[in-house]
């Protein structure tokens, strides 16, 4: 009997830690089953999983800092940032200029009491390239239609034109431009002129807005404080647009002649006739 109990006892103790045991290794049979089933190369450790956490962010980085690189290195280096309109030569280069005090002993070569030096030297930054040509899909980039002929010339050349005929209007005697007849009155054509050149180049001063600062110092000459003007100014290189209007020159021209389109790429060209305005014709030039 004894033994019988003490087997019967023996089977009870063990009997929960048979069901536990039974319980745990049925729920835990799937995930043993799965892990064992993935190789263990196949898994992770903590130390690969942190250099993916530093490298794979890393890496984003370089990538995103290449593609702006390139970006930037595509877009136009030089652009005037005034230029939000198209330009054919938009994309030329500044440079720093430093201006001349136009006064004493520090004056410019365009300055002084009129010579054909100076008149060659005014002459040679616009007479050539005036009027340039440009090539079909630069065209169709303005902001505005453009004829065929007349070709548009370059805004800035033109703006040298007019001051030089301001200065010529200044030496009647020379140049034959005085706003007054032999008998005195005056010549109304001529100061309209004049009118329309100086409003043109206070339009064109205007919009650049030049936002270089003037300094001052101390005049112990005058015994007062006295702007200093030959300061440096971020300017268009005037040179290489005078090369590139010099390359595109069109030549001899005549306002008078007129494109007209026929169709299929085809044209001929119109020759039209002076409008007669009476004596004051000249006053009706744009």
């Amino acid at each position: 009997m004894k033994s019988d109990d003490t087997q019967e006892d023996a089977a009870l103790l063990h009997e929960p830690q048979d069901e536990d045991e039974s319980t745990t290794s049925s729920s835990s049979t799937p995930r043993k089953r799965w892990q064992q089933s993935i190789p263990s190369s196949l898994v992770p450790s903590r130390t690969k999983l942190l250099l993916l956490l530093i490298i794979v962010p890393w890496l984003l980085t370089c990538f995103l800092a290449v593609l702006l690189v390139l970006d930037l290195s595509a877009r136009p280096r030089c652009r005037d940032p005034m230029q939000s309109l198209y330009s054919p030569v938009q994309d030329i280069e500044f440079e720093e200029t430093r201006f001349y005090r136009s006064r004493g002993e520090d004056k410019s070569p365009y300055q002084g009491w009129p010579t054909d030096e100076i008149d060659q030297l005014w002459q040679d930054s616009y007479i050539n390239g005036l009027n340039s040509y440009l090539y079909e899909d630069e065209a169709e980039q303005l902001p505005d239609q453009t004829l065929r002929v007349p070709i548009p010339g370059r805004e800035n050349q033109y703006m040298v034109v007019l001051d030089d005929v301001i200065r010529q209007s200044w030496y009647p005697e020379r140049y034959g431009r005085g706003m007054y007849h032999p008998n005195g009155t005056l010549d109304y054509c001529q100061w309209l002129h004049y009118d329309h050149c100086l409003d043109q180049v206070r339009q064109a001063l205007m919009c650049a807005a030049d936002t270089s600062v003037i300094f001052f110092e101390w005049s112990e000459l005058s015994n007062a404080s006295r702007p200093r003007v030959d300061n440096l100014h971020t300017c268009r290189n005037f040179d290489k647009i005078r090369d590139w209007a010099f390359g595109r020159d069109v030549g001899e021209y005549h306002s008078h002649r007129k494109v007209v389109p026929l169709g299929n790429g085809q044209f001929t060209i119109q020759h039209t006739k002076h409008t007669d305005h009476g004596n004051q014709s000249e006053c009706f030039a744009t």
